[in-house]
């Protein structure tokens, strides 16, 4: 005769809580905050969630609501696993993160919130942001791409975000503007490649607009300042590559429309182009691919008009620091 098996008793107490209780949704939320404009944190995010296998219930959008302002919303969902996560813009270079997670069993995801910070942090340093290069940019503007960087500064309690560009010297020098650089407490200097590493301020001309940056990590490109043009001619078309906000390594055409004009004791060359935000301290090229000037601002009412720092000053520059400057051979 045979035996019956037997339920052991911890199992048959185990079924029969789960008989008696069925299994309730889990739910969890955190917050973080990260140094990033939204926007990269959105991409950063989203595609997180579809390389984790999960669906987009509805795009990401904007909140008209006036208590949460220019809040990013994002639902996504995979089986019984939920994610409803809200970005809010704090400044331009930085946002908040709240996650909230739901699921019917702790398996869905034993921990989603380290999974989900350690996600964005994997895409915002594998994939860096996306390069802006109109179509009728010459090859020799958009070659220069990879010498420009985006400075992001901490300045009397606020942020801010300036362009740079490196020169061919042997120390990892860069060129930017001086005047969002006052008061400074923090630099950091995004590369193209997406890493991000401290910045030292070398030397700093509030005249002349022009600052000297020494950063750790070298380019694989520099821009020449031995191949540089220092005359410019009305009508002349030129081609600035900067970091303006939420557009990195944006290349924006623009042309020559009037003189030399003396600001402050020193000239500038003026120009039709549209300077955004960030955009000071972008090289400018003319369609050979040669420097020609560094931005300095655009007009204050009319923001097609740009104002350009001429290579006479930057050579000024240079000499009066050559003992930082070492430039390579000719």
């Amino acid at each position: 005769m045979k035996r019956e098996k037997k339920t052991p008793p911890i199992i048959g107490l185990l079924l029969g809580i789960a008989l008696l209780f069925p299994s309730r949704a889990l739910s969890s939320t955190q917050e973080k905050t990260f140094p990033l404009p939204a926007k990269s944190v959105q991409q950063a995010v989203t595609t997180w969630l579809h390389n984790t296998g999960f669906q987009l219930r509805t795009s990401a959008h904007f909140d008209s609501n006036q208590a949460a302002p220019n809040c990013i919303k994002i639902w996504a969902e995979k089986g019984t696993a939920q994610w409803y996560i809200q970005i809010r813009p704090q400044s331009a270079l930085a946002c908040h993160v709240t996650a909230d997670w739901t699921g019917s069993n702790v398996l869905d995801n034993p921990a989603p919130h380290l999974q989900l910070w350690t996600g964005i942090q994997s895409m915002i340093h594998v994939s860096p942001p996306a390069r802006h290069v109109l179509p009728e940019i010459p090859k020799t503007v958009s070659a220069h791409i990879k010498a420009t960087v985006c400075i992001h500064l901490t300045t009397a309690g606020s942020q801010k975000q300036v362009s740079g560009f490196f020169i061919g010297a042997r120390e990892n020098l860069l060129i930017s503007t001086a005047h969002d650089l006052i008061a400074l407490e923090e630099i950091t200097v995004r590369l193209s490649d997406g890493r991000e590493v401290p910045g030292q301020v070398l030397q700093l001309d509030p005249d002349i607009d022009l600052a000297l940056i020494r950063v750790e990590s070298p380019s694989s490109t520099t821009i020449s300042i031995a191949q540089s043009r220092n005359l410019l001619s009305l009508g002349d078309r030129l081609y600035t590559i900067g970091c303006p906000i939420d557009r990195e390594g944006t290349v924006t055409p623009g042309t020559v429309n009037s003189p030399p004009r003396r600001a402050g004791g020193h000239l500038l060359w003026q120009v039709k182009m549209d300077i955004l935000p960030g955009n000071s301290g972008s090289p400018v090229f003319d369609d050979r691919g040669r420097l020609v000037a560094v931005v300095k601002g655009r007009h204050r009412v009319k923001k097609s008009i740009g104002f350009l720092i001429p290579m006479e000053t930057v050579y000024d520059f240079i000499e009066a620091n050559r003992d930082y400057i070492r430039l390579n051979p000719w």
